[in-house]
């Protein structure tokens, strides 16, 4: 999570342009929570995704991530509470224990950077039960892993679900999403610039060379599984 956040830290400036997969997939997580959670966590919050979803009053919103330049472009109000904490350290999540328990446990295109999601999950247990989560699993940039010969770090569908289910009674779904650019150039920059990616390493300039004249698409896709429990 760290080389991730650090990621996104330098991306921030960017991110607002090219954010309408994360707001679509935030609109659809948001749009499954059927009652109106007054305390509110979102577990890798970034620059707002979540908090711009909900519609109806609340009491407090805890914006959690690891990077700092992205929390700086979170809303702000009284009732936010911006938390600089690195989800993959449960002790930093402990210090959340004074003011859980929470209506809602929010995270959306964030848990897929977990480096151990079972320890991410167990540490944020405690904070709730109910859950709306949405995370990029390994169907997602297939074609690009394959030209590129990289490994994923994203988990298959049916591991999320499983480790979901150790700590939170949940629905599943899951849905495919397609990210066009203007150009080839356009996504490998993006591609390069961000953690999105799903690759750990960032590509040398030779090889973002070669994808650029053998990758024949313009556009990434992603697979997106949804999780919203005890509703």
């Amino acid at each position: 999570m760290e080389a991730a956040a650090r990621r996104f830290d330098r991306f921030s400036k960017h991110y607002a342009a090219r954010n309408h997969l994360q707001r679509a997939i935030a609109q659809e997580l948001i749009s499954a929570v059927k009652t109106n959670p007054k305390r509110i966590i979102d577990v890798g919050a970034g620059d707002g995704a979540i908090y711009r979803q909900i519609s109806w009053g609340f009491d407090r919103f805890v914006a959690l991530d690891a990077a700092p330049s992205m929390l700086s472009l979170h809303p702000s109000n009284a009732r936010i509470y911006n938390a600089l904490i690195d989800f993959n350290d449960p002790f930093a999540l402990s210090a959340l224990a004074p003011i859980a328990p929470f209506d809602l446990i929010a995270s959306s295109c964030a848990l897929q950077w977990a480096l151990d999601l079972d320890a991410t999950l167990k540490a944020i247990a405690p904070f709730g039960s109910r859950v709306a989560f949405a995370l990029f699993t390994d169907g997602s940039l297939n074609l690009l892993r394959d030209l590129s010969g990289s490994k994923t770090p994203l988990l298959p569908i049916d591991k999320a679900q499983e480790i979901i289910s150790r700590y939170f009674k949940a629905r599943f779904w899951s849905k495919n999403y397609r990210l066009e650019f203007a150009s080839k150039r356009e996504m490998f920059s993006y591609i390069q610039k961000s953690a999105i990616g799903g690759g750990s390493a960032r590509l040398s300039a030779g090889e973002a060379r070669r994808l650029i004249v053998n990758y024949p698409n313009a556009y990434l896709d992603y697979e997106t599984l949804y999780a919203i429990g005890d509703f």
